[in-house]
């Protein structure tokens, strides 16, 4: 990461170095989540007073462990703070609130850098556990959370609501309400929640985008499970059109996420890798997309490799 990459972002010049000391190629989300909270930015959190016996109490509640003997630590309390976050925990005075605040400020900047650093390296898996604490952080969820559980209202204990009527996704979510209308839902969710309650998870649903995605190499479209064989040495340019099938609402492209405090706009990021040698081979984000939108990706194969093949995964409507 060059000087430029470091005014653009606000980062402190010790935090790029703890990067490059940290990050690797197959990062777990805890260890993500660990180099993310000892940066730099996160050492002016306040451990006020006594604060070191909550943080102690806060840490039997977070399912990851932190230093036992680091409980005064600004970098500690901020993955207590973002640990609560994620699981929607009780905090234990108003001060935690401010300082959740002030963490949910500094860590999508930081966390942004990570995604370009590691994506620079070509490390196809990190780059990923990057961009799913990203979403942990919009979504305040786990990432091993239903995403069901994003919809107003609903909490862990009443997903069986919708996995007894085969629901598992947002997707499928959605499909049943385009065919079954606001009765349908609602019959589903009226055992756990009030009427107020399933008429907000019906707002929200409505507002989610949905894409159809469709992908071009050097004008040849690739289908679903198709499979190209390309010569290595060449420049190859891979488009991708994203064409959104629902028109936004009045909210327009803002995202649900009540628990970030700041509102956000909806964003996407295209990537290309290759599961097998697990590289990354490019990345590119689009903002959000209110009717039709082709971006470009250039590809460059590297000549050691020969002919090699580029396929296409499953492309059906995203969420």
């Amino acid at each position: 990461m060059c000087s430029s990459d470091l005014s653009y972002y606000y980062l402190s010049h010790t935090t790029v170095k703890h990067f490059q000391d940290t990050l690797h190629a197959d990062m777990s989300l805890a260890e993500m989540l660990q180099a993310l909270v000892d940066s730099t930015e996160f050492a002016e959190l306040p451990v006020r007073h006594n604060e070191d016996i909550l943080n102690t109490e806060l840490a039997k509640n977070c399912p990851l462990k932190v230093n036992q003997y680091m409980m005064d630590s600004a970098h500690t309390k901020a993955s207590l703070l973002l640990q609560s976050h994620f699981s929607r925990l009780t905090l234990p005075s108003a001060d935690y609130l401010t300082d959740t605040k002030s963490v949910l400020d500094q860590a999508p900047r930081v966390l942004q850098a990570m995604v370009d650093v590691v994506a620079e390296s070509g490390w196809l898996a990190a780059t990923l556990q990057a961009l799913a604490l990203l979403q942990c952080l919009v979504q305040a969820r786990w990432d091993t959370d239903s995403p069901l559980l994003c919809l107003p209202g609903l909490e862990h204990h009443m997903l069986y609501l919708l996995q007894q009527a085969g629901l598992h996704s947002l997707p499928e979510l959605l499909q049943l309400v385009h065919r079954g209308g606001y009765e349908r839902l609602a019959k589903l969710l009226r055992p756990e929640l009030e009427e107020r309650q399933v008429e907000e998870v019906w707002a929200v649903l409505h507002r989610l985008p949905v894409l159809q995605v469709s992908v071009q190499l050097e004008g040849l479209t690739l289908r679903e499970g198709a499979r190209t064989r390309v010569q290595g040495g060449s420049s190859l340019t891979l488009s991708v059109t994203l064409r959104r099938l629902n028109k936004p609402g009045r909210d327009g492209v803002r995202v649900h996420a009540p628990r970030m405090g700041k509102a956000k706009e909806e964003g996407w990021v295209l990537l290309v890798g290759d599961p097998c040698t697990r590289e990354l081979v490019a990345l590119k984000r689009v903002g959000a997309v209110r009717g039709s939108s082709r971006v470009s990706l250039v590809l460059e194969p590297g000549e050691q490799q020969g002919a090699r093949e580029i396929g296409r995964a499953s492309c059906r409507e995203r969420v």
